[in-house]
């Protein structure tokens, strides 16, 4: 089916026209909506320049299966995008938990995560206005871009919730070289802990009122995670709650303490570990647990399993992105 078939030039000039008001309101600095003005802007220049978009979906009792395909129509906006990406086989899965309910793989070169990065800036930049300085986000780009550096593109992720009703998520990347990888990302994480606990002293009282009181406080603790034979570092946010002297309020404080404890645990912590030549990440109540096996398959361990799922679909294809969302995993959560 051709895009542009039946309504090409009515579809181009609408395209055209939304595109030239989204660099309109970027020029006059509205920065609080630029991020998302130039990611929209950047898919509807996608969009104007592809052709013979096709779709095919397989229904089975145990599976759904969906594919598309779209070609570049020209040296347009898509043909440079297609030329960043970094198709090759699927990398990762065998760290992610069997018992995740989302499961993404991923491999992405550095010129477009770094044009995710300065879209994802932008964004935050009007929140941000006046509480952070736009030299100090500079330097937190510049050190995050740095650290880019030693990442090849290929990542994995997945989501999972435990048995006790916690939420976890977790994840791998390669590295090309670990040392170097680390140093440059415990640079860029002490100086956002810095800022985000700087800022949160500074909110104005709308947002303080969002958070029902509470406070939020981030540490570093460079080394603090060894497990497995493995040392590693973590990020903790711990959430300060208020004590109100009145019985309702205070009754709503510890419903809500309550309901966040479960789901994450006392604090919300961020495992993460370089092996060998991948990094490790992990996030709540168990992130401890799941690290652990994580770094045994780091260290030659049996995987998983979850790359043989994977690989039954993604076989001698070349990849760029795969969700694989088991639905009976899934349903067993739900």
């Amino acid at each position: 089916v051709s895009l542009y078939s039946r309504h090409g030039r009515k579809f181009e000039r609408a395209i055209g026209k939304l595109q030239r008001m989204l660099k309109r309101r970027v020029r006059r600095g509205e920065v609080g909506e630029a991020g998302i003005m130039l990611l929209v802007g950047r898919w509807m220049g996608y969009l104007k320049s592809t052709r013979d978009l096709k779709l095919s979906v397989e229904l089975k009792p145990a599976l759904v299966r969906m594919s598309g395909s779209v070609a570049a129509k020209g040296p347009g906006n898509f043909a440079t995008y297609l030329k960043q990406l970094s198709p090759g086989p699927a990398w990762g899965a065998k760290f992610i938990p069997a018992d995740s309910g989302l499961i993404y793989l991923r491999r992405q070169g550095p010129q477009l995560t770094t044009q995710h990065l300065d879209e994802s800036l932008a964004m935050i930049k009007g929140p941000l206005r006046g509480l952070v300085p736009e030299a100090t986000l500079q330097k937190l780009r510049d050190l995050v871009v740095e650290t880019y550096k030693h990442f090849p593109g290929e990542g994995a992720a997945g989501i999972w919730v435990n048995a006790d009703g916690g939420l976890g998520a977790g994840g791998a990347a390669r590295v090309t070289d670990a040392p170097k990888a680390r140093a440059a990302w415990l640079k860029a994480i002490k100086l956002m802990v810095k800022e985000v606990n700087r800022v949160v002293t500074k909110l104005p009282p709308e947002l303080k009122n969002q958070l029902n009181g509470a406070s939020l406080r981030l540490r570093v603790r460079p080394g603090g995670l060894r497990v497995a034979g493995a040392r590693g570092d973590l990020v903790e946010l711990t959430i300060v709650w208020p004590r109100p002297k009145n019985r309702d309020a205070r009754k709503k404080i510890n419903e809500i303490k309550k309901r966040v404890t479960k789901v994450m645990g006392r604090r919300i912590t961020l495992a993460v570990a370089f092996v060998n030549d991948t990094v490790l990440l992990t996030l709540g109540k168990d992130h401890r647990r799941r690290i652990a096996k994580m770094v045994a398959i780091a260290k030659g361990g049996p995987g998983t399993g979850v790359e043989k799922k994977v690989q039954s679909h993604a076989a001698g294809k070349r990849i760029v992105d795969l969700v694989h969302v088991p639905v009976a995993v899934l349903a067993e959560q739900v």
